[in-house]
């Protein structure tokens, strides 16, 4: 498990690129509230090493401090997780 530094929620959405396995517990890609530490969303990858674009709508987030946790912890096929970046939203459309 890796995580980001912290930083504040700005936009009104982002988008994730995320790849690889597909198991919600070990393979993941979430941002993390940094007060309180409360996980606002999880994303997985789709089995597959094609970055999908994962639209994050953080209008109820906007100026909160947030980091992103990247969860690696599978052994199975597809136990592995790519994250390609988070943009703006209207940065990659």
């Amino acid at each position: 498990v890796i995580e980001s530094p912290a930083f504040t929620i700005e936009d009104d959405g982002y988008i994730l690129l995320v790849s690889g396995g597909s198991e919600m517990d070990a393979t993941y890609v979430s941002l993390v509230e940094a007060q309180g530490n409360r996980e606002l969303i999880r994303l997985v990858g789709g089995k597959s090493n094609h970055f999908d674009r994962k639209y994050v709508d953080t209008r109820r987030w906007k100026g909160a401090k947030v980091f992103i946790r990247i969860a690696d912890k599978a052994r199975a096929g597809w136990g592995h997780i790519n994250f390609g970046g988070i943009y703006q939203a209207e940065a990659v459309n």
